[in-house]
């Protein structure tokens, strides 16, 4: 149950670091101790207030042991309770994977064990090792310290952090590891018909993890995981940590109802996650609350043409109905008005992590101040009308004020075109299926599409899209193309990009597309051999193929064009690779894509909007039916003359108002549009950064 409190928007600060972890781990400022003691301030919560903070995650066990803890409680207890007092929720800091045993010498016990008989270190860093993903004593650790914050700080939330099962290439391969992964096998092909299927032989107790950090066999070798013992171990993973995860949950939960249990894998974007890190977002929910996004995706648009943002991430959120943690972060005071406005209209109004607790004493703390002044006398657009609850929710203190009670998904996406992210896709293949999605979402971003991302589950329900885009899904089960199928004879529309369908669910090559009788005969395949890979184009060269199904609509793109040849090499190695923002780009057929989805849909979509390069939207929809589109200018100094909006309106709506909120503008003003049929149209006048329409 997610508490009343957790579903209002969030404004946080956060200082995980303990001062022992500041010391050992060096390079700490001279006035280090001071500092923390500000940190920890009466005039520090008057600050964080001033600027609109309501939550703060404060440092609590970061792996060293017992001993400091109980030298850090008396300060945690008073900060806890000071916060709490002024009306501040709390969340703790644990960090999962990560053990000091020079100042904690029990968890020597707990510590993974590589291929080669070492444990791993945390981010260089010697002293701190990582811990074996199957020990119960760790597991009983961690639990027991849930059990303290939530108890004796009295905490609202736990954060774990570093909650993954360690980079592949040095994986935990101890003898309960090993163990744990051949029961996993045995349960899963439990005949030898099955095991010689998968395997070619029936010996599953003698099958060990792969390894990958000989120099002759580096993790490129790996590109694509098609071995099957790779494959399953990959599996093993993933499912283990979700497990770990439902586990502590169980506990946070047993032991404070209403308290939230949140964690810190990273959402990826870009890298394949499960392989590299042992984790799928998808599989964590919905024992996981929220998530964090850490990677360098900074709001802006680049000279050479590129929105950069976190709009994926925000999607991944919605979709997997869990709150996204971010930083705030700007140079200048234009980059972090840009950051904040991005998060205030995509984030469900979640605007982030504004700082530290010292946040008066940071850059730009006046504008951040000012902002959220501006962001409070407007919220009721941004985040849902709360109803409010008798319900105290977990805090203790009855100085905490009431929460209004309302649902995380009270504000939905009414958007009609949907990205699948095929997790069996991004796992089993590191590079080219990462970068075609990224690549596709960028097109539909940059081309202004209200869209929504989708995962394997997303397929059972359909309904709500008029266009399913498939970015070069390599892998389909027999379930999924049936589900594919139905959909699109049912009246769907469908875009795949490239090898789309080539492969089965255990990435074994098909003769040809699964999905051929969608694509038609005009997408051309040719297999290749043992030295080339399969290729794909369309008959008579046509940049995209269509293909009438029934009362469905299907387009296939052979290939997604860009300026500048994919190049993988050198970059897949014990550090995951990563398709960064600097491979980012917009498709140099971008507008084949976009107008292949058009076609599919069979007439306008959910919005449609002219406006220059750099704005990016998202169209949503209240329980009462109102519509909220939101604009926002990617480029700092080209303010938008106007916004021609064309809205495909859900049959039988009647806006009887329309109102337009900018930024900084203090109140809404009356929106002029025109409605016919189902179709609303309107042209929003100037502005610099941000507009926001309501329909009503």
């Amino acid at each position: 149950m997610t508490p009343p409190w957790f579903t209002s928007p969030l404004i946080f600060a956060g200082h995980w670091e303990p001062l022992a972890f500041r010391i050992r781990r060096g390079g700490q400022r001279s006035d280090e101790a001071q500092r923390y003691a500000r940190e920890h301030s009466d005039e520090a919560i008057r600050a964080m207030k001033d600027a609109g903070v309501n939550f703060v995650i404060t440092h609590f066990d970061k792996g060293f042991g017992p001993e400091v803890l109980a030298a850090d409680l008396p300060l945690l207890r008073d900060w806890v309770r000071r916060l709490h007092e002024n009306g501040v929720r709390v969340g703790a800091y644990i960090r999962y994977d990560n053990l000091v045993p020079e100042a904690f010498p029990q968890s020597q016990e707990w510590l993974s064990q590589t291929a080669f008989g070492d444990s791993s270190a945390i981010l260089w860093q010697s002293y701190r090792r990582s811990a074996c993903p199957t020990h119960p004593d760790h597991h009983a650790h961690i639990e027991s310290l849930i059990g303290i914050a939530l108890h004796d700080l009295k905490v609202d939330l736990i954060h774990m952090d570093g909650f993954w099962m360690g980079n592949e290439a040095w994986a935990c391969h101890c003898d309960r590891c090993v163990a744990s992964f051949r029961a996993y096998l045995a349960a899963r092909y439990p005949t030898p018909e099955a095991a010689i299927e998968r395997f070619g032989h029936p010996r599953i107790e003698n099958i060990r993890p792969p390894v990958y950090r000989l120099p002759d066999n580096n993790l490129s070798l790996a590109e694509p995981v098609k071995d099957p013992a790779a494959q399953e171990w990959l599996n093993w993973r993933v499912e283990t940590l979700a497990a770990l995860a439902r586990r502590f949950s169980a506990y946070t939960h047993a032991q404070n109802p209403k308290a939230v249990f949140e964690v810190n894998s990273l959402i990826p974007i870009g890298y394949n996650n499960a392989f590299y890190w042992g984790f799928e977002l998808p599989t964590l929910v919905p024992a996981v609350q929220a998530f964090w996004t850490e990677d360098d995706h900074w709001a802006g648009w680049r000279a050479d043409g590129v929105l950069i943002s976190r709009l994926r991430e925000f999607k991944i959120g919605r979709t997997l109905g869990a709150k996204v943690f971010s930083y705030q972060r700007g140079k200048t005071e234009k980059e972090l008005i840009l950051s904040l406005l991005q998060s205030a209209a995509f984030n469900r109004g979640d605007l982030g992590m504004l700082g530290s607790p010292l946040l008066a004493e940071e850059p730009l703390y006046a504008t951040k101040r000012a902002f959220t002044q501006w962001y409070a006398k407007h919220q009721r657009r941004f985040a849902p009308a709360p109803s409010v609850s008798s319900d105290t929710s977990a805090s203790p203190s009855a100085s905490v004020s009431a929460s209004p009670s309302v649902s995380l998904s009270a504000f939905q996406s009414a958007a009609d075109v949907a990205v699948w992210r095929s997790q069996r896709t991004l796992a089993y293949n590191s590079t080219s299926a990462h970068r075609s999605v990224i690549l596709t979402e960028q097109a539909l971003i940059q081309g202004k599409i209200a869209f929504d991302i989708i995962y394997d589950d997303g397929l059972k329900d359909l309904s709500r899209y008029r266009v399913l885009v498939l970015p070069n899904v390599e892998i389909l089960d027999d379930e999924q193309i049936r589900l594919l199928t139905d959909f699109v004879r049912a009246g769907g529309g469908l875009v795949a990009t490239e090898l789309t369908s080539l492969y089965d669910e255990w990435r074994r090559l098909r003769p040809d597309f699964a999905l051929r009788d969608l694509f038609g005969k005009n997408a051309l395949l040719d297999l290749g051999d043992f030295w080339q890979k399969p290729t794909t184009a369309a008959r008579y060269n046509a940049s995209y193929v269509q293909n009438p199904v029934g009362s469905g609509r299907v387009a296939y793109i052979p290939n997604l064009l860009t300026r500048r040849a994919a190049d993988y090499t050198g970059v897949i190695g014990e550090e995951p690779y990563r398709f960064g923002t600097e491979q980012w780009e917009n498709p140099l057929n971008a507008t084949d894509l976009l107008n292949a989805i058009r076609w599919a849909a069979g007439g306008l979509l959910a919005a449609e909007v002219e406006a220059p390069e750099g704005v990016a939207i998202e169209l949503l929809t209240q329980p009462d039916g109102t519509l909220l589109l939101h604009l926002l200018n990617y480029k700092l100094d080209a303010p938008v003359p106007e916004a021609k909006i064309r809205l495909r309106l859900p049959v039988g709506k009647r806006v009887t108002r329309a109102s337009l909120l900018t930024y900084p503008a203090e109140s809404e003003i009356e929106s002029p549009f025109t409605q016919t049929g189902v179709t609303l149209k309107a042209t929003l006048p100037a502005f610099e950064q941000y507009a926001f329409l309501i329909l009503e």
